[in-house]
């Protein structure tokens, strides 16, 4: 048996015609005539009661007609349903993502990709660029959105952020009355918060070098993982930091932002992700968030 026969016969049952139901398939009345004789010897029963008057389903025949259409709807949307995942519209993804791209990047991408692609199952949460590379390594996650530069073999890595840093001060600290902008050297007699460079070397090493090109290293007093706790610490009035230019769309009651009147280098915010990766959906989201963010520059 093969599937033309069950096209074959759901076009008679449906016509209740031969010559009706060869038209609507294109082909000739004979062929199909025996086809359907090929598949009742087949099935040792008799489909249709034929007459010169008419032609009628069996018993029999109505109940293979259910489980025939059945199959020919399954059939049908397995085909769709493989032609959407080759193509990326069907499908899972994990993405882990930095708090430094919570406040901007993701929020744009994640409501861009649900509307292109619905019926993609889509996972996020936040790890720190250090757990990501790992993740990956280990197929935990499909992407990452973290901080660059990042060099490992086994993984694709592309830039679409460069942003500068700012300064987060106590709202009543002296430099925070300098609207113009703040000399980094400024900062030189201050008390850093920042974060610990295990959890992110690449954003460390900014901060780092942002200080070291102003002729200081940063005097750290306080350390902390999450961008929400370094704010309320500087509400706190424990020390300044520096903090990624998309953070300001955070308001903290006091807590105010300040421009580096030089703010380089800057921060890169990268896609990574496995370069024996093969997965269409994959594909997809890397094509979009590149076409999105075509290498930022704030």
């Amino acid at each position: 048996m093969e599937l033309r026969h069950l096209r074959y016969f759901v076009a008679v049952a449906e016509e209740l015609h031969f010559s009706l139901a060869a038209q609507k398939l294109n082909i000739a009345q004979p062929p199909l005539s025996q086809q359907i004789q090929q598949l009742e010897n087949e099935l040792g029963v008799r489909l249709f009661l034929r007459t010169k008057r008419q032609v009628k389903l069996t018993y029999a025949g109505k109940v293979f007609l259910d489980n025939a259409r059945k199959i020919l709807n399954d059939l049908e949307r397995a085909c769709e349903a493989t032609q959407r995942a080759h193509r990326g519209e069907l499908g899972k993804i994990i993405v882990a993502f930095t708090g430094t791209a919570t406040y901007d990047i993701l929020p744009n991408l994640i409501q861009l990709y649900q509307a292109r692609y619905p019926l993609v199952d889509l996972t996020v949460f936040q790890l720190v660029t250090t757990a990501q590379v790992e993740a990956l390594l280990t197929g935990e996650i499909d992407v990452g959105i973290l901080c660059a530069p990042l060099e490992i073999a086994e993984l694709n890595v592309g830039v679409i952020r460069y942003e500068p840093f700012v300064v987060a001060l106590p709202a009543d600290h002296p430099l925070a009355e300098k609207t113009g902008g703040i000399e980094a050297g400024e900062l030189a007699a201050e008390l850093f918060i920042m974060t610990p460079r295990k959890l992110g070397p690449a954003y460390y090493d900014v901060i780092i070098n942002i200080c070291h090109n102003a002729g200081f290293s940063p005097n750290v007093v306080q350390e902390s993982g999450e961008l929400g706790t370094i704010l309320a610490l500087v509400a706190a009035k424990m020390g300044i930091s520096l903090v990624p230019h998309s953070l300001q769309n955070i308001h903290m009651e006091g807590v105010v932002y300040r421009q580096l009147k030089n703010p380089f280098p800057k921060l890169q915010t990268a896609l990574a992700w496995r370069k024996s990766e093969n997965s269409p959906v994959v594909h997809t989201f890397l094509e979009l968030a590149t076409r999105c963010f075509p290498v930022l520059k704030d």
